[in-house]
């Protein structure tokens, strides 16, 4: 007796012809490869890329800790401290006035504020009336 192919319980729309399973679609194996494929591909992408996102959050919060510090020199000092931003590669857009690589705290804690970026990516704000960081 010749063994009949398993076919599908409904019929094709398009046409009475009958398919067998081995003739259709893809087995559980190879979806589960292709998808084991796809994830470690998606890691291996997702750990280069992230890599200068790191880098650039570690240098801000460096940046930060140079401004609180600057900050409380000049008030335990009560004296004009000035803080060099080239040196973290960042720029001081103030409210009023141009761009400097400078800032300036002076001994009430006051500073000349604004908003500091690097790569044209704004980083964070530095209030000009008590020399505090925004995020």
């Amino acid at each position: 007796m010749a063994k009949m192919p398993i076919s599908k319980p409904f019929p094709d729309i398009f046409g009475s012809k009958r398919i067998s399973i081995s003739e259709e679609g893809f087995t559980l194996i190879e979806m589960l490869v292709v998808l084991a494929i796809m994830s470690l591909a998606a890691v291996l992408f997702a750990s280069g890329t992230g890599r200068s996102s790191v880098d650039q959050r570690a240098q801000t919060l460096t940046l930060e800790g140079a401004i609180i510090k600057t900050r409380g020199e000049a008030l335990q000092s009560s004296t004009v401290q000035t803080l060099d931003l080239q040196n973290f590669d960042a720029v001081l857009e103030p409210s009023l006035g141009e761009a400097t690589n400078q800032i300036t705290f002076h001994a009430d804690g006051s500073s000349n504020g604004g908003i500091i970026s690097s790569n044209g990516k704004s980083r964070f704000t530095v209030r000009w009336i008590d020399g505090q960081i925004e995020k």
